[in-house]
C-alpha cells in the first residue's frame, strides 16, 4: 500500500464546544400538575358498571340454540388440543 504525501482532505471544521444551555421547566420539581389526570378520573367515575345493551345482547345470544357456531366451536377444540398437546411434551 502506497500513501501520497500529497493528497488534502480538504479544512477542518472546528466544532464549538461552548456549555449547552440548560432548559428549565415551568412546574417547579415539587409541584405537579393533574388537571388531566382529575379530569380522565372524573370521567371514569361517570362510567357506568354495567352495559345495559351489552348485558341484553349477550343473553340474547346465550338464548340461542346456535351459538356460539359450530364453526367456532370446532376451531377453539382445535385451538384446546395444540395446547394439550404442546403441554404434554
Amino acid at each position: 500500500m502506497q500513501v501520497d504525501p500529497k493528497l488534502t482532505t480538504g479544512a477542518v471544521n472546528w466544532v464549538d464546544r461552548a456549555q449547552p444551555t440548560i432548559r428549565r421547566s415551568k412546574a417547579g420539581a415539587d409541584s405537579v400538575s393533574l388537571g388531566m389526570a382529575q379530569a380522565l378520573d372524573d370521567q371514569l367515575r361517570q362510567t357506568p358498571d354495567v352495559r345495559a345493551e351489552a348485558v341484553a345482547r349477550a343473553r340474547e345470544l346465550v338464548g340461542q340454540a346456535t351459538y356460539p357456531p359450530p364453526e367456532t366451536i370446532k376451531r377453539l377444540a382445535a385451538l384446546l388440543a395444540m395446547e394439550i398437546a404442546t403441554e404434554a411434551d
